[in-house]
């Protein structure tokens, strides 16, 4: 039996080191100045694509479904080497409601040895069920920061504990780890979704041109704001949701974060400029 699990691609959009715009099929990059595609990591897909991790590798990963050790997304590497993300739940019983759920990155050969892993995520639990707690959203492989060794992006959504009238808050997170050691490049929470008083963030986040030196940078941008308070929200219930927004802190101005990272070639790690 094969087991289907989610490849995923990087929207690569063309732009030249430089900072032009436009197609390399109808403008040359300038002397000394190599075009380099701007990739958007905000927009890896969601697995739409598809793939099956070979079958003699399935039983290499100790899969339990009873305790909800599951793929979440697998990537071909080369060589017949797969990266995998599982996740899996830690509960008292199977009856219980899960007490965290973990997801754990693997780099397994073409012989099923792992060759590394690493803890990617421990989501806290709550009254949701596993599988509800944390979702990898993409995984891809690719020579990120232009130094001809490629890197993994991982994009994975955590799901917070229910509140009364609001639900849960949801936060997107992105890590980049090294191949094929797996050790951490660079990881941040780059978007939140809430209702009521909890902050929704809205983000960018792409590797483009680093001037003309053949590379690439990462250029991250966090809007957030509360979910429901605006600043033109009045002191009771304007938008009839059935909270009192005076408590809200429609005053203050949207937090925007920003940030610009370069992978030092010594550690690989992608550090603020």
């Amino acid at each position: 039996m094969k087991l289907s699990v989610p490849v995923a691609f990087a929207l690569v959009v063309s732009l030249s080191a430089c900072g032009h715009a436009g197609s390399p099929h109808d403008r040359p990059g300038e002397a000394g100045c190599p075009e380099l595609a701007l990739l958007d990591l905000a927009g890896l897909d969601s697995g739409e694509q598809g793939a099956a991790l070979p079958e003699e590798l399935v039983s290499a990963l100790s899969l339990d479904g009873e305790t909800g050790t599951v793929v979440g997304a697998a990537a071909a590497v080369g060589g017949g080497a797969w990266l995998v993300v599982t996740t899996a739940c830690a509960a008292p019983t199977p009856d219980d409601p899960p007490e965290s759920c973990t997801g754990t990155l693997t780099l397994l050969g073409a012989d099923g040895a792992r060759r590394a892993q690493a803890e990617l995520f421990e989501a806290p639990g709550h009254v949701l069920e596993c599988e509800d707690l944390a979702v990898v959203l993409a995984l891809d492989v690719l020579d990120l920061d232009g130094d001809d060794r490629d890197e993994a992006v991982i994009r994975w959504e955590e799901t917070g504990e229910p509140q009364p009238a609001v639900g849960s808050q949801r936060t997107e997170h992105v890590a980049i780890v090294a191949l094929p050691t797996l050790a951490w490049l660079w990881e941040e929470q780059v978007g939140a979704h809430g209702a009521g008083g909890q902050d929704s963030c809205e983000y960018t986040l792409v590797a483009r041109p680093a001037g003309c030196t053949g590379r690439r940078e990462l250029a991250f941008e966090r809007d957030c704001m509360t979910a429901v308070c605006r600043p033109e929200d009045d002191e009771d219930d304007p938008d009839g949701d059935g909270i009192a927004d005076a408590w809200c802190p429609e005053k203050e101005p949207p937090v925007v974060t920003r940030g610009v990272y370069r992978a030092n070639p010594t550690t690989r790690r992608f550090e603020a400029r």
